[in-house]
């Protein structure tokens, strides 16, 4: 699970509370409202002088997004309920940090106005209205907070994120293809270009047969560093052996065949001085979104969500590839 929503500054210190009477009813409790709202008979808007009801429009918008929306709210009530087990509450500073964490990367400051504003446009990025980007920042929060304690960062995560961001990068193409044969004949066309040639030639074989989302730009990746684990350590060692020009050995992946060609590198910067502290706080919140969507997906699975409208049942099941 992903998200969070706009909210003005939450000044002053003082307990966060989702059913706090004294604050605005949780996104839940609002959501939980929606039938009483169907039911209305006072029209939501009118189209060519002809009123337009809220049931007009139930069943496709339980379509469009239903399902997607009752996975947002099942999340969001099981958050409030294991908060609540476990004795713990939600803090002002908690929805503050998680509005910051939305918007911009830990390594900068913003003003509240230039916070607003980084707010205003994650959500019309993401098309979530005020309510639901709302939830979103109070669910973060609340996961955020049920997860913390439980995540464990080593000096060495910390050093390779300093070497990731300030250290040597080098600069290659890269190829995927399903199988090794592949792999092979592009290798030996490669082989036989010029050298002058061989990066054009590279990015044309790239295009025409990798299945790596490069493909489209002939294969080339931001400057990779030996640190980046979001590449196979076999990349990574293959492509510390690569002079400038030089191609790659076939390597061998999970899910197929990869060729390398080495264009040059990047030098390592001087990290500043608090460069420990922001990588530090990097690797923490990187490895508390992984809990926190693994704690989300057990939520949604030991919610036992039953459906009883037709088109919501739809949706619902479409997102589970379900659909019927």
């Amino acid at each position: 699970m992903a998200g969070v929503p706009l909210l003005s500054a939450c000044g002053g210190g003082g307990d966060f509370r989702f059913n706090d009477p004294e604050n605005e009813p949780s996104a839940s409790v609002q959501a939980s409202k929606s039938a009483q709202a169907i039911s209305d008979e006072r029209p939501i808007a009118t189209a060519a002088g002809e009123p337009v009801f809220a049931d007009d429009l139930s069943a496709w918008m339980s379509e469009l997004a239903g399902g997607t929306v009752l996975e947002e709210l099942v999340v969001s009530r099981q958050v409030e309920k294991e908060l609540a087990s476990r004795g713990l509450k939600l803090e002002a500073g908690d929805i503050d940090a998680e509005r910051r964490y939305m918007a911009v990367a830990t390594d900068h400051k913003l003003s509240e106005a230039e916070l607003a504003a980084a707010l205003r446009r994650v959500q019309q990025a993401r098309g979530l209205g005020p309510s639901r980007f709302k939830a979103l920042i109070e669910r973060n929060a609340g996961l955020r907070r049920l997860v913390r304690d439980e995540v464990q960062i080593g000096d060495t995560d910390v050093r390779s994120e300093i070497e990731l961001k300030y250290g040597a990068r080098t600069r290659v193409r890269i190829i995927v293809t399903p199988n090794e044969s592949d792999a092979i004949a592009a290798r030996a066309r490669l082989d036989a270009a010029a050298a002058n040639e061989r990066s054009r030639r590279f990015a044309e074989e790239a295009a025409l047969i990798s299945f790596d989302p490069s493909a489209s730009r002939g294969g080339e990746i931001e400057p990779l560093s030996a640190a980046d684990p979001n590449y196979a350590l076999s990349v990574r060692q293959a492509m510390t052996k690569l002079a400038p020009g030089e191609l790659s050995p076939i390597i061998r992946l999970e899910n197929g065949y990869a060729l390398l060609l080495c264009e040059g590198s990047v030098a390592a910067v001087t990290p500043p001085a608090d460069a420990e502290e922001l990588a530090r706080t990097r690797v923490r919140l990187r490895e508390e979104r992984v809990a926190m969507e693994r704690l989300a997906r057990k939520f949604l699975q030991s919610a036992q969500v039953t459906v009883f409208d037709r088109t919501l049942d739809w949706s619902w099941n479409a997102r589970r590839g379900q659909g019927r």
